[in-house]
C-alpha cells in the first residue's frame, strides 16, 4: 500500500512536469503492484481494471516517444496480469514482444524479466522443460547484474520446473543458494521461493513443515486484515 501511495505522487507529479520517460516507469511499477506472480504470497494492491488502463497509457506513450525500454517493461508487465487470468496465448505473445526489444538494445534488467515470465507461463502449462530454459538464461543474466532480486525471482520458476520435472534435489539446491533457515519473507522474491520451499515439502509429505513455512509465509504477508486470504496459501495448506 506505501509504494502505491508513494506511484501515486510520482505520477502526479510526472504528469506536471511532463517527464514521459518516468512516467512510464512509474505507470508500468504501479500497475504491477502485487497483480502478477506475487499473488501467490502476498496480497493484490491495485484493482485489475488500474493496473490494465496504466499499462495502456505506458504503451501509448512509450510508443508515440519512441521509448524501446519502456515499451519492453510495460509489455512484460501485460503479459504478467494476462498470465495470472490464464491468457496464455497472449501473455506469451507480450512476453516474446518485450523480450525482443530489450535483446535489441542490450536491456539486461528486462531481458531477464520477460525470460522469467516466459518460464513462469510455462510452469502455469506444465510444459517445465521450457521453463527451465528461460529461468535458466534469466538467472544467469541476473547473477552478472549481481541483482538479487531477480536472481530470487529466477530461482523460484528454476526450482519450479524441477519439482514438476521430479527432479526434487537439484530443486532444493537451488533455494539453498538463496533461503535458510532463518531467511527472512519481506520482499516478494523471497516469498516466491518461500512458495517453492512449501511445494517440495508438499511433495515430500513434510507437511508440519508445509503448515510452519505456510503459516510464516500469511502471517508476514503485508496489508493483511481480518477475513483476507491468500488463495494459494490457503490451498497449500488444505493439501497439508
Amino acid at each position: 500500500q506505501a509504494s502505491k501511495e508513494y506511484y501515486d505522487q510520482a505520477i502526479a507529479l510526472q504528469r506536471e512536469m511532463k517527464d514521459h520517460v518516468r512516467l512510464v516507469s512509474s505507470l508500468t511499477g504501479r500497475a504491477g503492484i502485487g497483480m502478477t506472480m506475487a499473488s501467490l504470497a502476498t496480497l493484490p494492491v491495485c484493482s485489475l481494471e488500474q493496473a490494465k488502463a496504466d499499462l495502456l497509457e505506458a504503451l501509448k506513450i512509450a510508443e508515440e516517444t519512441g521509448l524501446i525500454t519502456g515499451k519492453s517493461w510495460a509489455l512484460y508487465m501485460q503479459g504478467m496480469l494476462d498470465l495470472v487470468q490464464g491468457q496464455f496465448g497472449t501473455s506469451r505473445a507480450k512476453f516474446l514482444s518485450g523480450l525482443k526489444l530489450a535483446t535489441d538494445v542490450n536491456h539486461y534488467e528486462y531481458m531477464i524479466a520477460n525470460h522469467f515470465g516466459i518460464g513462469a507461463l510455462y510452469l502455469e502449462l506444465t510444459v517445465p522443460e521450457r521453463a527451465r530454459v528461460h529461468a535458466d538464461s534469466a538467472l544467469q543474466l541476473a547473477k552478472g547484474l549481481h541483482s538479487q532480486a531477480m536472481i530470487n525471482y529466477s530461482v523460484a520458476v528454476l526450482a519450479g520446473a524441477h519439482i514438476q520435472l521430479g527432479e526434487m534435489t537439484a530443486a532444493q539446491s537451488c533455494l539453498d543458494k538463496v533461503l535458510s533457515i532463518a531467511a527472512s519473507m519481506d520482499t516478494i522474491g523471497k516469498r516466491y521461493c518461500w512458495v517453492r520451499q512449501v511445494e517440495l515439502a508438499l511433495s515430500r509429505g513434510e507437511f508440519g513443515k508445509v503448515l510452519d513455512i505456510t503459516e510464516r509465509l500469511i502471517r508476514s504477508a503485508p496489508d493483511m486484515k481480518s477475513g483476507s486470504v491468500i488463495p494459494y496459501l490457503w490451498k497449500i495448506k488444505a493439501d497439508a
